[in-house]
């Protein structure tokens, strides 16, 4: 764990010299390079912490859990992305050409040496531990090195020869921020916002009700993220048998449905089902499109 603050704080050194430095130095890749690390800081503790929370049991409050939390963490994080590269944009949009001082060349040889012993310990921290989540880290830090490598470079041929690099490159990093920011909104909508599956779900279990002999009454079900999916159903099964039979036809219908469901990539979390005696009620299916 030393290991792991040692790292830490090294990296928090280099966020802090990266913004300070790009504001002093007028360099605007370097400003918006420290900015898309303090994201990077950002963005690992909010996933750890809504990790944590999604795995926590169901309780009293959550009774399907609390999974949902770690695609609310996503919707923070894609919000947090737009944010830094509105404010990394708006500077180089009021500030694009200027050319940067010369302190700043060293200042970003500085933050590149730092990045690179932060990611040198990162690779050492995940090969003794074999943390795959430390691993993963190790490679995004790495990508950030050779952002890092960037401006450096557009900042000496800035310097040397073209202005206007330094602030291109600090445009580019704002648009992949804002790019990465936009995608995380869109896939946190998913797992968010429960959807109706497609025909061939409610097909699928429409035929299996059929294999049973069972009248289907009433059918709603919803996917949650990319294949978590919840059935309650309303079935109308034979007066004449009795109702441990029923029970036992509703079962097997029900195991039924979850395994084909399981082919098709869905997870069922939650299948309730509602016995009824053939006839008690008029079987009318609510759906806005025609089921075949």
């Amino acid at each position: 764990m030393f290991l792991f603050y040692i790292v830490l704080v090294l990296y928090l050194a280099t966020i802090f010299l990266k913004v300070v430095w790009g504001i002093l130095g007028n360099n605007n890749a370097l400003f918006a390079d420290g900015l898309d690390s303090t994201k990077n800081l950002i963005t690992l503790f909010i996933s750890f912490l809504f990790f944590r929370l999604s795995k926590q049991a169901p309780d009293k409050t959550h009774h399907f859990g609390h999974s949902k939390y770690d695609a609310f963490g996503s919707l923070i994080i894609g919000i947090s992305q737009i944010f830094f590269a509105g404010i990394a944009g708006t500077t180089v949009f009021f500030t694009f050409g200027q050319k940067p001082y010369h302190t700043s060349l060293m200042h970003s040889l500085i933050s590149l040496i730092f990045m690179g012993i932060v990611v040198l310990f990162l690779f050492f921290l995940f090969r003794r531990l074999g943390s795959e989540a430390i691993k993963s880290e190790f490679w995004h830090e790495f990508i950030d090195l050779l952002q890092t490598a960037g401006v450096f470079i557009s900042t000496y041929l800035s310097l040397n020869f073209v202005p206007e690099v330094n602030s291109i490159f600090a445009g580019g990093i704002s648009a992949l921020l804002l790019i990465n920011g936009i995608k995380s909104v869109i896939s946190a909508e998913k797992p968010l916002v429960d959807r109706a599956p497609s025909d061939s779900v409610i097909n699928t279990i429409l035929s299996t009700a059929k294999e049973y002999d069972i009248d289907v009454r009433d059918l709603k079900t919803s996917i949650s993220g990319k294949d978590v999916i919840r059935v309650e159903v309303s079935i109308q099964i034979d007066k004449e048998i009795g109702i441990q039979d029923a029970h036992n036809i509703a079962h097997a219908f029900e195991n039924s449905v979850i395994m084909n469901l399981k082919k098709l990539g869905f997870r069922v979390e939650n299948f309730a089902v509602h016995i009824e005696p053939r006839g008690a009620h008029p079987v009318e299916l609510k759906y806005e499109r025609e089921i075949k």
